[in-house]
């Protein structure tokens, strides 16, 4: 200690050492608040670009619904078994996205995906139901309530994209730059 007062005795030393001093102490916060403005961009970039992913991954799941809806309502004999289990495989995996998008970047969205799983699920199991009679010839009655019930179950999809993408749409508007 006795060694920095007699460095710094003079009047003219003791004001370098504090001119030094501030200069250390603003360029220290420069650096910190930089680093802070940084990672708040860069999170915010991140967290965009999920939201982009996120609104693609609805998209997936909007196409893949409607496929999977029309070959489970199809009154075809040709529609496969094999095709039914691949469309609601690629429906579940395209919500399975969702809610993973979901639930890593945006925890705080009011989102229930049970909700969403049961237009596919009701489908698949009206699908099974009917699968016996698909190869009969149907009447016009049961035709017409497969239509209506296709029709039904297509709007209630649509609905629940169009429900999600004004969800990322808010999502989007909370954290855009």
């Amino acid at each position: 200690m006795d060694w920095l007062a007699s460095i710094f005795a003079e009047k003219a030393q003791q004001a370098q050492l504090i001119t030094v001093s501030l200069s250390v102490a603003v360029a220290i916060c420069v650096v910190l608040l930089n680093q802070w403005f940084l990672s708040r961009r860069a999170r915010k970039e991140t967290l965009i670009n999920k939201l982009e992913a996120l609104y693609i991954a609805i998209g997936e799941y909007e196409e893949t619904s409607q496929q999977y809806l029309r070959t489970c309502y199809s009154t075809s004999s040709e529609v496969s078994e094999d095709q039914v289990n691949k469309l609601s495989e690629q429906t579940q995996l395209a919500l399975k996205k969702i809610s993973l998008y979901l639930d890593l970047y945006f925890p705080d969205a009011d989102f229930d995906m049970d909700k969403y799983r049961q237009v596919p699920l009701l489908t698949f199991l009206k699908y099974q139901q009917e699968h016996a009679n698909r190869h009969s010839k149907l009447s016009d009655e049961k035709q017409e309530e497969l239509t209506t019930e296709y029709s039904d179950a297509a709007s209630k999809v649509l609905n629940h994209a169009l429900e999600m993408k004004n969800m990322v749409m808010k999502l989007m508007e909370s954290h855009k730059h």
